[in-house]
């Protein structure tokens, strides 16, 4: 059965608030069981997504949408799943993916400190032109694209 957009926006939504009212309640929000504390997902669905994520990296599909072919080899995220991780973990907001695509493509997919060529998901990340400790923001008019060397990481 396919929802028109009103109705599968609305049934999102109702899902949305029943997860978090199981999440409040100390319960896996996919299955309702009794989580441990500290944890989100009971063990059940933790093994369940294990699995699964095994599974999407064997077929060579990106391991969280489960659909587009990873944006480079070795890598486990199409474009679309990396630029939304980043933007989660760097801005706390999926939302911003998006912008940040676009932020790249203004930027000629180029760091503006060394000039090297950004490619998402081996060199690139996000940087806030005025820090979030001196009262920076996560704005898109405070953010950049930026060279990262992945060797200096490990």
């Amino acid at each position: 059965m396919t929802l028109c957009n009103s109705c599968a926006k609305e049934n999102e939504e109702k899902n949305k608030e029943k997860d978090n009212r199981r999440k409040a309640g100390g319960l896996c929000p996919r299955c309702g069981k009794s989580v441990k504390s500290g944890k989100i997902h009971c063990k059940s669905c933790l093994e369940k997504e294990r699995e699964q994520d095994k599974q999407r990296v064997t077929a060579g599909l990106c391991i969280s949408c489960g659909g587009n072919t990873p944006a480079l080899p070795n890598r486990i995220r199409c474009r679309t799943c990396t630029l939304k991780y980043i933007a989660k973990h760097n801005c706390k907001s999926i939302k911003l993916a998006k912008s940040l695509d676009m932020k790249l493509t203004n930027q000629l997919f180029r760091c503006p400190y060394t000039g090297i060529r950004l490619t998402i998901g081996e060199n690139a990340s996000i940087d806030h032109k005025v820090a979030k400790a001196n009262g920076g923001t996560n704005d898109l008019d405070n953010l950049e694209c930026v060279y990262v060397d992945q060797s200096d990481e490990e």
